[in-house]
């Protein structure tokens, strides 16, 4: 990956600076008479630098300083600071290498940055030592040498921490710096700062005993590799012993975690995820489960990041879990570009390479439940020793697993007899089948796990309707009366043979049938069982999987045994039905009135009209037709007696009144009389096709009249049937349609008044929550003051403003304006709040929040709508604000020295337009005195009482150079009031907001 603009050009400025001066200023002859000395000291300091210690992933410390400086002490600040220059250019190269980087910016950015450092570093604290005072080469331990070399030192400690400071910061942010700081000090002082005067020991020896010629400095030299290798061995013993320590106490700790989390396990799939992935320190950790007969995978669950990813579906099994099922052993590739795996595997996760890579079984005993994958984007971060770990923690899973399934197996037995045992309270207390069978079937597919149940009931024809379901699709079909014919795939299959049949494999069985839609594709097995009252069937019980032999004889016992209650269940509904008919009818013929009366709603007042019409007169069809006075037509609005077909027909019928038609429902409104039509096929007031689609014959129409207007018709029919209506069922009629058009009526202007109160309180709601978005309080900042007011110009308001308490004392400012009003403004003005807020307090700059926004807006917003909004950050420390305007108005700015008012530059676009939006990102500085004055165009468009003139932003500007010197709440005041003068009480019909930050003169104003 090619490191970001800033950090590559101070990188290459630093490196090339430095060692441009050192070639520059180096004098060749003095460089070529201590050659081989440059070169012995190059050589050690190498050395010594990879015997350094980590103190973090990425972060070395050694003694390398001590070879440097030495160098710098016994040649001078040129010809020495090549001893640090190269040794370090030569490292940090062939540890680039080593690591894999073969981008050639990223393979020498960080030598050349380091060897021109250590040029400048080496350069600057030789001159402060020969500055001070000291004698290069030095002679001895004299205290003229003392203040000297210790400020070389600390130059020299000084240059180096900020240079690598500066490069880190850009490397991975200041609060990453800051973090790295923390852990990083105290090695760098004791590792790196304390050895620094053994510099001058190996300068003095150097120069006193010979140089290179006398053992003396070479057992100097030796014994400094070798304490700075001891040092590295106890470094790295310490951490293993630390990490050791750290996985023993998150094993034991895991142990009892599973221990609690007892026959949970998703439970304990969460504590492998999560213990892998601490202990490990690893980038993503996968578990997967294997199906019982192994061929399948059933459950897979990530950690990656900071969430957690699970995928249920049953899908075929990778080559990695393959492998693992028939080689269940530990696999570790601790560097995926070297090593070969023994199967495919795509290394690939969240737009990164795995490096390194673990592969662990899940064990119960000998069998192999699963897998444990764990992947690391550093090559060498995964070993044996992870592995051990890692199969302790799989292998305690492993366990409890095996435990949850075993325990699930008993559960499942039990559950088996509890619902025979609730099934059959259930047939004894209810007697509805539409409320029983759904909840039947449910409970079945709940307990059981199957993918479908299905109950069908055999009907007059001998058809099986689908009479409950638990597909997705079940009620539509139980609405449109879907059926299976008989023997018609499995379920007809049974029903003729009045036989079980049960198929492992329905990809085999010619008598599979799939139901209706093809919505049953997904089934691979299916058991059929039928439901026999005496020798009658009555209906079937039909259960699917999707899984190929899912179902056994225990299976096939139980759902015989439970069929056998619902069969019972239908018969005793029916029984119960037949006599409900009949004292519903004699009932409902002495109550039709009151039974209208208590209808609440419209529909509910249709159903009953057509329904009473069918049952108390004994008619095969009744239909409800609504006028429509603004359309002046009739329109379909609900029937009884037809089929699903015609059903349908019905629903999209209309008559309009207009001038030149002549029909039925025309003649209905001239006379406001019942319109008796004998014979509906040859008369010239029905359309002969509806007549001919309806199988219309002896019809009537009542008019619906309610005080004096018409509100519908009702219909009635006898189907094919032309039989006339009597005298006497006339008469019924009539009062079932007096009686409907009152219910009618009534229930339209209960749903208007009831639709008015609901809107009223929804909005009032609305503006409760809404105005509960915004800031209770202002925030005390010493220093500062502030005021704000939000004004919406509906129940609710697309404005909003928010002021968030950042850390290191800055205090962030948002002002937001949605491109609509009313309700859905306000919805998108709640969903912008929540985004922006949380990505001003998770994004460091201003930028990064607003463009973050405007993504996630994108993604989550499925509207027209955007919002313009201006997102500044107020340093209270020094007044410094960084912001970006996405196409707001340009707050104003008040310079208290000048008295100007200026609108802030730099302007972006709305954000919810475009994706992957860059916006500019400004700065200014808030002096004491100064105002900065935030606002949306409520005010400067804000209309006069003619409607013809704006209030205007140079208006805005009068009033804040007129009043801002006083208080935040003050100048707030003083520009609302400017406002509503200038309107003279003209409606106001924007949303209107207005923050204003004043910082103080002094402390205590």
């Amino acid at each position: 990956m090619r490191p970001p603009l800033p950090r590559l050009i101070f990188s290459f400025a630093v490196g090339l600076l430095g060692l441009g001066v050192l070639v520059l200023l180096t004098d060749g002859n003095a460089l070529r008479a201590h050659l081989l000395p440059i070169l012995f000291f190059t050589l050690l300091s190498f050395i010594v630098k990879r015997a350094g210690v980590y103190s973090g992933p990425d972060t070395l410390h050694s003694l390398v300083g001590i070879v440097d400086l030495a160098a710098i002490f016994i040649f001078g600040p040129l010809t020495g600071a090549w001893v640090p220059a190269m040794s370090s250019l030569l490292y940090i190269l062939i540890n680039n290498l080593e690591y894999g980087r073969r981008n050639l910016i990223a393979l020498f950015e960080s030598p050349i940055f380091n060897a021109g450092l250590k040029a400048l570093m080496g350069i600057a604290s030789g001159s402060v030592f020969m500055a001070l005072g000291g004698a290069l080469p030095p002679l001895d331990f004299g205290i003229v040498n003392l203040l000297p070399s210790a400020a070389a030192m600390l130059v020299w400690f000084g240059l180096d921490n900020l240079g690598w400071a500066i490069w880190e910061t850009m490397r991975i942010g200041a609060r990453g710096f800051f973090k790295l700081f923390r852990d990083t000090l105290g090695a760098s002082l004791v590792v790196e700062l304390a050895p620094l005067p053994f510099s001058m020991v190996i300068a003095v020896v150097y120069t006193e005993f010979g140089g290179l010629t006398r053992p003396i400095f070479i057992l100097l030299a030796g014994g400094l590799v070798l304490v700075a290798f001891v040092i590295q061995r106890y470094a790295i013993i310490q951490d293993r012993l630390q990490r050791h320590t750290r996985e023993l106490a998150a094993l034991n700790e895991f142990n009892q975690a599973v221990a609690h989390a007892g026959f949970d396990a998703d439970r304990v799939i969460e504590l492998l995820l999560d213990y892998t992935r601490r202990v490990l320190n690893a980038d993503l950790v996968r578990v997967e489960l294997f199906s019982a007969d192994r061929d399948a995978l059933t459950v897979r669950a990530e950690a990656r990041g900071d969430a957690l990813h699970w995928q249920r579906e049953v899908a075929l099994l990778s080559p990695a879990l393959v492998f693992m099922r028939d080689n269940p052993a530990s696999l570790v590739a601790d560097d995926l570009r070297q090593r070969k795996l023994p199967f495919e595997f795509d290394a690939r996760f969240e737009h990164r390479l795995a490096r390194s890579a673990l592969f662990v079984p899940l064990l119960a005993g000998e069998d192999v439940s699963g897998m444990v994958t764990v992947l690391s984007a550093r090559s060498r971060a995964l070993g044996m020793t992870n592995a051990r770990t890692l199969n302790v923690l799989a292998g305690q899973a492993g366990v409890a697993i095996e435990n949850t399934r075993l325990y699930a197996v008993e559960r499942r037995r039990a559950t088996q007899l509890a619902i025979v045992s609730d099934v059959s309270g259930k047939v004894a207390q209810v007697l509805e089948l539409e409320e029983l069978l759904p909840k039947v079937a449910h409970e079945i597919q709940d307990r059981f796990g199957y993918t479908h149940v299905h109950v069908l009931v055999e009907q007059e024809n001998r058809d099986l309707l689908f009479f409950a379901s638990t597909h997705p699709l079940g009620e539509a079909w139980r609405q449109r009366g879907e059926r299976m014919r008989y023997q018609e795939g499995i379920i007809g299959w049974v029903a003729a043979h009045a036989e079980p049949l049960l198929v492992p494999d329905v990809t085999k069985e010619p008598r599979y049938a799939p139901g209706p839609d093809n919505a049953l594709s997904d089934t691979r097995s299916e058991l059929g069982v039928p439901l026999i009252i005496g020798q009658r069937v009555v209906g079937v019980l039909d259960v699917q999987s999707d899984r190929t032999g899912a179902f056994n004889d225990e299976d096939l016992f139980v759902m015989r045994t439970l069929g056998a209650q619902i069969a019972i269940a239908i018969e005793n509904s029916r029984l119960f039905e037949a006599q409900q008919v009949e004292a519903y009818y004699l009932n409902t013929l002495l109550n039709v009135a009151e039974n209208l009366a208590d209808q609440e709603s419209l529909a509910d007042a249709l159903t009953t009209i057509v329904t009473l019409t069918t049952l108390l007169v004994g008619v095969k069809r009744a239909a409800v037709f609504m006028y429509h006075p603004v359309e002046r037509e009739f329109r379909a609005g609900k029937a009884y007696g037809l089929s699903p077909r015609l059903l349908r027909r019905f629903e999209r019928l209309r008559f309009p009144l207009a001038h030149p038609t002549h029909n039925v429902f025309t003649e209905l409104w001239n006379t406001r009389e019942p319109v008796a039509i004998g014979n509906a096929r040859t008369s010239d007031l029905i359309r002969p096709q509806l007549a001919e689609l309806f199988e219309l014959e002896a019809v009537v129409l009542f008019p619906l009249i309610a005080r004096g207007e018409m509100v519908g018709a009702l219909g009635v029919d006898q189907g094919r049937d032309a039989q006339h209506f009597s005298p006497e069922e006339m008469r019924v009629l009539t009062g079932i349609a007096n009686q409907a058009a009152v219910a009618i009526e009534r229930a339209q202007l209960d749903e208007q008044a009831e639709q008015k109160k609901r809107l009223d309180h929804e909005l009032g709601l609305a503006r409760q929550i809404q105005t509960s978005f915004l800031p209770h309080h202002m925030p005390h900042l010493p220093g500062y003051d502030i005021a704000a007011t939000w004004r919406a110009a509906r129940e609710v308001s697309g404005d909003f403003y928010d002021l968030i308490r950042l850390q290191h004392e800055r205090l962030g400012m948002v002002v937001a304006d949605v491109s609509d009003k009313g309700l859905p403004a306000a919805l998108f003005m709640a969903l912008t709040r929540t985004i922006i807020r949380t990505m001003a307090i998770g994004k460091p700059s201003p930028r990064e929040a607003m463009e973050r926004a405007n993504d996630v807006i994108i993604a989550d917003a499925q509207s027209d709508m955007f919002v313009t909004a201006f997102y500044g950050v107020l340093d209270t420390t020094d007044g410094s604000i960084l912001y970006v305007n996405a196409g707001h108005n340009p707050p104003l700015l008040y310079h208290y020295e000048s008295g100007t008012v200026h609108p802030l530059p730099e302007h972006g676009i709305a954000l919810g337009i475009l994706p992957n939006m860059e916006q500019p990102q400004a700065h200014v500085q808030l002096h004491p005195g100064d105002v900065i004055v935030l606002y949306t165009d409520g005010i400067t468009d804000a209309l006069d009482l003619s409607g013809e003139q704006e209030f205007g932003a140079p208006r805005l500007v009068e009033v804040i150079q007129a009043h801002a010197s006083k208080s935040a709440q003050a100048l707030t005041d003083e520009i609302m009031h400017a406002v509503q003068a200038f309107t003279q009480g003209a409606p106001q019909f924007d949303d209107l907001t207005l923050v204003v930050v004043k910082r103080k003169l002094e402390i205590g104003d």
